[in-house]
């Protein structure tokens, strides 16, 4: 009996956002030019020479963390002060 296997790509070819198609992606199937994250992941997996790019990758990966705890303060009931705070803080990253 065989055991070989057929796999199938579960990576999309092409981002949901843009419809680049060099990657790499993310698994929510966006490039790393439409998120943070993969963008200064794909830096670092490059050996880790982020450049002059690297300050500006790492400030909007860090806006982008900011945006998503403004977000989740907001579902709190009496926390949307705290969730402007956040905001003002994801803006200032990306100024």
């Amino acid at each position: 009996m065989s055991t070989n296997r057929i796999t199938r790509q579960t990576a999309p070819l092409r981002c949901t956002s843009c419809s680049d198609d060099d990657g790499p992606f993310t698994k929510a199937g966006l490039c790393e030019d439409c998120t943070p994250a993969a963008a200064l992941r794909s830096a670092l997996e490059d050996g880790g020479h982020l450049d002059e790019d690297g300050l500006r990758l790492m400030n909007n990966y860090a806006a982008d963390v900011l945006r998503d705890a403004a977000d989740m303060l907001r579902t709190v009931p009496g926390c949307e002060s705290a969730a402007r705070i956040v905001d003002s803080l994801a803006a200032g990253r990306t100024a």
